[in-house]
């Protein structure tokens, strides 16, 4: 793993002619194979990246890594449902990451079609569940809820994003919206509070630090 782990880095990193030479073509090692399938996909090479990954996939369909690799690889060239395929295997065969599970409701709400929204709140909730902090996964699920016409959680999402962003003016806006929309005592109500006071206490942090 740790092998692969530096072959993928190195692929992402650097131009495809110089991954070809430290992982040459005529190496069957997995970690070579990874890493050119890296370099070529990111050149635009995809019968050639597909065909790799594919083979990687057959010897191993249980790692979730490569399914993952496809998973990238057909959704940032737009064919979203070979995307959500190979993403949902990857989420089937390691539920609890947070990235995979959060790339899967990206591309399924790419669809815009209503019958995956639910799936992508259960996937973002779930990328929540170990990746709290992470902005994008809050925004995403804004949209989600947007999309279902759930204004206040929709609201709540981004106000945990504009906290995590640092941006205490919108998470405030947010947390005030979510908090004229759910009951008081609730759970909702109490996390729109949460926030409101996070916000606020931010908003005092940068105000003395500007002082200083």
């Amino acid at each position: 793993m740790h092998d692969r782990m530096r072959a993928k880095l190195y692929a992402f990193l650097n131009p495809l002619g110089r991954t070809l030479r430290i992982y040459k073509e005529s190496d069957n090692w997995v970690p070579s194979r990874y890493a050119r399938a890296i370099g070529l996909y990111r050149e635009g090479k995809l019968t050639e990246a597909i065909a790799l990954i594919d083979g990687l996939i057959a010897e191993a369909p249980s790692d979730p890594y490569f399914n993952e690799l496809r998973g990238q690889v057909m959704f940032e060239n737009a064919r979203l449902a070979e995307a959500a395929d190979s993403y949902g295997k990857a989420a089937t065969l390691l539920p609890t990451n947070g990235l995979i599970r959060r790339e899967l409701a990206r591309v399924q709400l790419e669809f815009n079609q209503p019958q995956f929204t639910d799936a992508a709140i259960t996937n973002l909730e779930a990328a929540l569940a170990s990746e709290r902090e992470h902005a994008f996964t809050w925004w995403l699920l804004a949209i989600a809820y947007g999309r279902k016409g759930d204004e206040g959680r929709s609201s709540i999402a981004l106000a945990e994003e504009a906290l995590i962003k640092e941006k205490p003016d919108i998470a405030t806006y947010h947390a005030g919206r979510a908090l004229g929309v759910f009951k008081q005592g609730t759970r909702e109500w109490l996390q729109a509070e949460d926030i409101r006071l996070a916000a606020k206490e931010m908003e005092s942090r940068k105000k003395r630090g500007k002082g200083q």
